[in-house]
């Protein structure tokens, strides 16, 4: 696993230590990935929820461009909470590292933090 201070991450810049300790604890995997690697497909579902902490990954929905998602933000997590397929594709745009989080462990506090939206992944 690599050395990540999550604390840093924006996605939990509002969290307590403890909040953050328990998505730390829930991480199941890393996943390496090229540039041009697919990390999430549209129209597939999701299986996992994925935690960038370095790099980037760039969203197309229909195969139109609508943003880059860069460190601290995430992956997958519209298609979990709506058990339907992934509203759009995400791919890595340099040589990246994304962690994977168990789905049962999303927190609730989702709702309450303004990061999160579907999104990207580390270099390694």
């Amino acid at each position: 696993m690599a050395l990540i201070d999550w604390h840093d991450l924006a996605l939990f810049e509002d969290w307590r230590p403890e909040e953050v300790s328990s998505i730390v604890n829930a991480i199941t995997g890393e996943r390496h990935v090229a540039e041009g690697d697919v990390v999430c497909a549209e129209d597939v579902p999701a299986r996992h929820w994925w935690i960038v902490a370095e790099g980037s990954a760039d969203v197309t929905v229909q195969g139109i461009y609508v943003g880059t998602i860069g460190a601290g933000e995430t992956i997958g997590e519209v298609a979990l909470i709506d058990r339907k397929p992934s509203p759009a594709t995400s791919w890595s745009t340099i040589s990246d590292f994304a962690v994977t989080v168990a789905p049962l462990a999303f927190p609730s506090r989702r709702a309450t933090s303004p990061i999160v939206s579907p999104a990207p992944i580390v270099p390694t």
